[in-house]
């Protein structure tokens, strides 16, 4: 796997110093969100962010090393004309339940949703495969449901990496919990304190179009924070 079983290890120990410490801005949030939610029955993310670069700085700079490493594979060329590290958008254990975390759902899972103009998301799976069941991670190559969508089902210290434009989900568990650890690379600052994960901006869905013109999504965002920049303006 990308992670090393020590690699996983330090990961659960980060994740366990921010679940002790219980502070409620950022353990154990329940989100739902993406086409589809209304079907699915969401996740628990704690954000580690904080932590991370105070006590754990060496795995951050594991998890940039794995994102580079999935750019030059994918032949995505958006991580490679950076000398330093991208900006840590956000760094989140997400754990995925067959109980799901809402009344009205049976499996904890999430939508089709993108990441907006974030450049690399890594996901490293923490759990063991034997732990759950269904949970799996999808993308589609073709930024609709129309085309082929790729699935993957990781093993414990595997990392799967994607583009923030890059249309995915994850299924429903069946059985068990599903536990990973989700780093967001992009080109803005780290994320502080309890906004946990920054917001997409202008700029940066500029600096994403430079690195893949082709992506309709990335100048359907753009446009449209262009249009409402200009409706705000024409209103006052």
């Amino acid at each position: 796997g990308a992670f090393s079983e020590d690699e996983v290890l330090q990961a659960e120990k980060l994740i366990h110093s921010v679940l002790e410490e219980g502070n409620a801005e950022y353990v154990n949030q329940v989100r739902n969100f993406g086409t589809g939610k209304e079907d699915e029955g969401g996740h628990q993310v704690t954000f580690l962010h904080e932590h991370a670069k105070q006590r754990f700085p060496e795995l951050l700079e594991r998890l940039w090393e794995v994102a580079r490493a999935a750019d030059s594979k994918a032949a995505w060329s958006v991580a490679q004309g950076f000398s330093e590290r991208l900006g840590l958008r956000c760094m989140e254990s997400i754990r995925y339940s067959a109980s799901g975390v809402s009344e009205n759902a049976s499996a904890a899972s999430l939508g089709w949703h993108y990441d907006g103009h974030t450049l690399i998301t890594v996901a490293v799976m923490l759990s063991q495969i034997k732990d759950f069941e269904g949970g799996k991670l999808e993308i589609s190559q073709s930024h609709t449901l129309q085309g082929q969508v790729d699935t993957f089902s990781p093993r414990r210290g595997d990392a799967v990496a994607w583009r923030g434009w890059d249309y995915h989900r994850v299924g429903a568990v069946q059985r068990g919990m599903r536990h990973v650890l989700v780093a967001e690379f992009w080109t803005g600052p780290d994320v502080v304190g309890s906004e946990n994960r920054l917001m997409d901006y202008e700029e940066g869905y500029g600096l994403a179009i430079a690195l893949d013109p082709r992506s309709a999504y990335l100048r359907k965002q753009l446009s449209w924070i262009l249009f409402e920049r200009e409706e705000l303006s024409s209103s006052l």
